[in-house]
């Protein structure tokens, strides 16, 4: 994949410890943003949980969709236990 629009220099990763807010990140496992890709904001953002879909893309949504919203209500606090996500506190 080649970036070649107006965000191509763009690195996200310089300004993620700004984040405050919990941030949930979700990755697939055949997704094209790799773990590679998400572990600099995963280390750089304060309060971050990770949670990846081992059998999804990019559309975990869709393709994973039980799993996605279970993984979404244990983020907002619907359930206290955090099953399959790595959290920083």
């Amino acid at each position: 994949m080649k970036c070649i629009g107006s965000l191509r220099d763009w690195d996200g990763t310089k300004i993620a410890h700004k984040i405050k807010v919990e941030t949930l990140l979700i990755n697939g496992s055949h997704d094209e943003v790799h773990d590679i890709s998400v572990t600099p904001f995963f280390q750089q953002i304060p309060k971050v949980k990770w949670a990846q879909l081992p059998n999804s893309s990019h559309m975990g949504l869709w393709e994973e969709r039980e799993r996605y919203i279970e993984i979404c209500a244990l983020f907002l606090g619907h359930n206290k236990t955090a099953r399959d996500t790595n959290e920083k506190q």
